[in-house]
């Protein structure tokens, strides 16, 4: 026969440096007990991603990323959001908006390159539409703060058809934010100037748009667009969270020492 002292075994357990033990007790006071369980909950809320700062929110930035195939120069379209994945050409153009060139190009006394990868933007077209541009929409949250980047591309301004400093134009949910003017010189090839600047985002999603803002030369280049801030949580992470939170309150209630009826 057991003796009575041992009907029911005691077990201790330590838990972030408390003690937790179960084992016989007064009915009455088990709402008193620590639980173990709480401190899990919360080691699963703080590893939850719910906002990754510091994320580049740009799809496609440095436009490596295309569906067209077979040159070193890639004429784009007013509307066409297939070339590029992630952005969408602007502008009333029509079929010569904007340039897709590889650092294979060659205009001859030029040399094209890129500020980072294979490929770049000229938004000036074959020869200068003046109105060509592109742009995409990226999840923000309203009253974050956002770190946009871009480099604006200058060529040789001492070679025939590209006099003069070249520049683009940033629109921010169609509002201007300034042409910004490249008039550096890297002699026969492109000079690469690199804009940065914050804003806080007015809504839960912001329209990026680049438009060609160069008037007296045939290239207006851009290339590796970056967006940082905080992005908006997965429904995956939502739902740690209600359970991290909700768990623990559930447990605590069912816990709460109950009358004798």
């Amino acid at each position: 026969m057991i003796p009575a002292g041992l009907c029911h075994a005691e077990r201790t357990a330590t838990v972030y440096g408390r003690r937790y033990q179960s084992g016989p007790k007064n009915p009455h006071s088990i709402g008193e007990m620590k639980n173990p369980i709480f401190p899990t909950f919360a080691v699963l809320l703080s590893l939850a991603p719910m906002q990754a700062v510091a994320a580049n929110l740009i799809t496609n930035g440095s436009f490596e990323n295309k569906t067209v195939t077979g040159s070193s120069a890639f004429t784009l379209a007013s509307g066409d959001n297939t070339s590029l994945p992630g952005w969408v050409v602007s502008g009333p153009c029509t079929t010569n908006c904007v340039l897709l060139l590889s650092n294979q190009y060659f205009a001859p006394p030029l040399t094209f390159s890129t500020q980072q990868g294979t490929f770049a933007m000229d938004l000036t077209g074959v020869g200068n539409s003046f109105t060509g541009g592109i742009y995409q929409t990226v999840d923000t949250l309203q009253g974050s703060e956002y770190q946009l980047s871009f480099y604006v591309g200058n060529f040789d301004d001492n070679t025939s058809g590209f006099a003069g400093p070249e520049s683009v134009e940033l629109l921010l949910d169609n509002t201007s934010q300034g042409i910004f003017t490249n008039s550096g010189i890297t002699p026969l090839q492109v000079n690469w100037m690199q804009v940065t600047l914050s804003f806080m985002a007015a809504g839960e999603h912001t329209k990026i748009e680049f438009r060609n803002a160069t008037e007296n030369s045939g290239y207006a280049g851009l290339d590796l667009v970056t967006l940082e801030g905080d992005t908006v949580p997965e429904p995956g992470t939502w739902m740690l969270m209600a359970v991290a939170l909700l768990v623990p309150a559930m447990i605590r209630r069912k816990a709460q020492p109950t009358s004798d009826r």
